[in-house]
């Protein structure tokens, strides 16, 4: 009797894994492709073994992204919480690297892009794992990479993924940004930012045109982390960059830089600059170049063109990468 009960228990995980296996095969035929971003990294620390672990740009959510009955979760009650299935609505940008729009714990009507996680844990933001963060490559694939690569550059690994209806997610593929970033030359006054300067490098084998707007237009800023933070069993409001939502100049002919492979471009960061402003606890705006940034107050400097749309007409628009990318931290430079 206990013969046929080991039997049949291998039968039964013989059949539900050769279920799970057909489901993910069903969906990489049939599911909608996606690319999702991962976090930007130096690709040399990547092909040091077979497996790379991935930390996606949707894995962390702020909480105005939170919907229905996430916005009653509480940080007392993180614990709780823990492998609660969750729902990440996607829209899809120009370079079809898809974005979260919000986040929910109620499946999402028919014809919503999204993908299914679950909660790894929850402060004052969520983070989210999505059966995608583990990854297999080929020892040697990054080699050609590596010599193309300067040290401190980094670019953002960006994974093909196939999408089933009822958001299951699977790997495809992988792509490289065409760009890398380096955070260089950064002057620092006891952690206030005073200078630096942000080298785009185009790290393909063919020509690739970036934007570069005005007074550093193309550049935004992008904290480290979600801004509302637990402190003494109280939530406060810190910073925010004041230009966040303000509309960038429209691009012309003469803000379109063409980068041969191995070529960089270089844009000079002044803190002082009124661009640069921030508002402290929904003050009166301060200098960036004044403010004490505190190791968990960090921040990046994107790199973020205008659309395709705001491109149309322009000299070679089709070259235009629209794609984003995100430095070092300021000031830690992790």
């Amino acid at each position: 009797m206990r013969k046929l009960l080991i039997i049949f228990v291998v039968i039964l995980q013989v059949i539900l894994l050769a279920y799970m296996a057909g489901q993910r095969e069903n969906v990489l035929r049939t599911g909608k492709t996606i690319y999702l971003r991962t976090v930007p990294v130096d690709p040399r620390d990547l092909f040091r073994g077979d497996y790379v672990r991935l930390q996606y740009e949707i894995s962390n959510i702020e909480r105005e992204k939170m919907q229905d009955g996430l916005k009653l979760l509480s940080v007392s009650d993180s614990h709780k919480n823990k492998d609660k299935k969750v729902y990440a609505v996607l829209e899809v940008n120009d370079d079809n690297v898809a974005e979260v729009v919000y986040v929910t714990d109620k499946k999402p009507e028919k014809g919503k892009l999204f993908i299914r996680g679950r909660v790894e844990r929850f402060g004052n933001f969520l983070f989210v794992r999505y059966g995608i963060e583990a990854y297999f490559m080929q020892q040697g694939a990054g080699k050609d990479l590596e010599k193309r690569n300067v040290d401190g550059n980094r670019a953002s690994l960006e994974m093909q993924i196939a999408l089933g209806s009822d958001g299951t997610a699977v790997i495809k593929n992988h792509r490289w940004t065409p760009i890398s970033i380096n955070l260089t030359d950064l002057k620092l006054d006891d952690n206030m930012p005073q200078s630096a300067k942000i080298v785009l490098t185009n790290i393909s084998e063919k020509p690739v045109a970036i934007v570069v707007l005005p007074n550093n237009g193309s550049l935004k800023v992008e904290p480290d982390e979600p801004r509302w933070w637990w402190s003494g069993g109280q939530e406060h409001k810190n910073w925010r960059w004041v230009n966040e939502n303000a509309s960038a100049a429209l691009p012309e002919d003469k803000n379109v830089r063409m980068l041969d492979p191995d070529c960089s471009y270089e844009f000079a960061i002044d803190f002082s600059d009124p661009y640069w402003l921030i508002s402290v606890n929904n003050q009166e705006p301060v200098a960036m170049n004044k403010y004490n940034f505190a190791a968990w107050l960090q921040f990046r400097l994107v790199y973020q063109p205008p659309s395709k749309q705001q491109c149309e007409g322009l000299k070679d628009a089709d070259l235009i990468w629209h794609g984003k990318i995100s430095s070092q931290t300021i000031p830690n430079r992790d």
